[in-house]
Formats: structure tokens, sequence, C-alpha cells
């Protein structure tokens, strides 16, 4: 009788060291830390889109480049002054919340973080978006490329270590591309392609 008490004791006690072990390593795995994936890189921006996808902000010094563009400055000032039913003027703070979008891009190497600059809002036209490309560099942020396209695609094939960028842009009769790569100061033109739209 000893001896089955004995058994019966080593089994109960295996059990709820085996059922203490399984409550643990559940409770432990509800509470691991679970890792982000990471953000995939946008490389397509659209006139179609509603900004990027995975937005930035516009910081002061990228900001101030945006406000040397002539039709960024003119939302700073009133269209009409002495009209008082003309739309106000926004203010800086307003323009950089409302009419810029922004995503960070890998254009030289995964330390640099480049951005792609979307116009937002009034900034829009029908068919087509300003674009900003901004290379950071050992001196700050420098533009590299403004276009009022419908797309701009950044491409992994590289031109002196940067990656070459094409625009896209169409009307009513005529499709075009052009390819850009960049030259140590700025992306220009380097192949185009054009096609009746009709």
């Amino acid at each position: 009788m000893i001896l089955r008490y004995e058994g019966a004791m080593r089994i109960s006690t295996q059990f709820v060291v085996v059922a203490i072990v399984a409550m643990l390593g559940a409770s432990c795995a509800g509470t691991q830390v679970q890792k982000k994936a990471p953000v995939r890189e946008q490389t397509n921006f659209s006139a179609e889109d509603e900004g990027v996808l995975h937005p930035v902000p516009i910081t002061e010094e990228v900001f101030a480049l945006l406000l040397q563009d002539k039709r960024v400055r003119n939302f700073l000032t009133p269209p009409n002054p002495t009209d008082p039913d003309a739309p106000k003027a926004l203010t800086e703070e307003d323009l950089r919340k409302r009419c810029f979008s922004a995503a960070v891009v890998h254009l030289h190497g995964t330390k640099s973080n480049d951005l792609v600059v979307e116009g937002q809002g009034d900034l829009r036209g029908a068919n087509v978006i300003p674009f900003w490309v901004f290379i950071d560099t050992p001196q700050g942020m420098k533009l590299a490329m403004h276009a009022s396209e419908h797309d701009i695609f950044v491409e992994n094939k590289r031109w002196h270590g940067y990656r070459t960028i094409e625009i896209a842009s169409m009307n009513c009769c005529t499709i075009w591309r052009v390819w850009l790569r960049f030259d140590g100061k700025e992306y220009v033109k380097y192949r185009e392609w054009m096609k009746d739209n009709k």
C-alpha cells in the first residue's frame, strides 16, 4: 500500500511540475517583445496617391529649401490682401503640415536618409504633382531634383553609386518617360521615351 501511495505521489508530482512548466512557458511566450517587420522602402510615387506610404516629418532644413521654390512661397502671401473674401495666406507651420508628404529613400546607401517630398493640397494639379528629391550629404540636405509629373520611380540601377530615377507624365495626346541619373550635383536627364496616347 505504501508503494502504491509513493507511486501515485510521484505521478501527481510529475504532473504538477509539467503543468507549471507549461503555464510558465505560455506566460513567457505572451510577454515576449514582438519584433516589427522592417518597413519596406517606397520606390513608386504617384499623383494618384494621397501622400506617401510611410510619411516622415519635414525638417526645418528641408522646409527652408522648399521655401526657395516660388510656387511654395506664394502660399505664404495673400493673393489679394484688399479683398476680404480672398483666401487667407497660410502660416509656415500650416504650409509644412498641409502641403507636403515626405518619405525616406536611400539613393546612395543605407546610411543616407534621402527624401522624396510630394506636394499636397493646393500644390497638386489635375494630373501632375510636384516632387522634390533631397539627398543627405555631409554638409546637410541638398535639393537634387524638382519636377511636376504624374509618377516618379526610384530604380535599383545605379550611376556612380546613386540610384537612377524615372519620371513619367501624360496628357490627352502623349505619354512620356524620362530617366535621370545623379551627376554629382543634381539629377539630370540621360534618356527619354515618348508615345502618342491615342
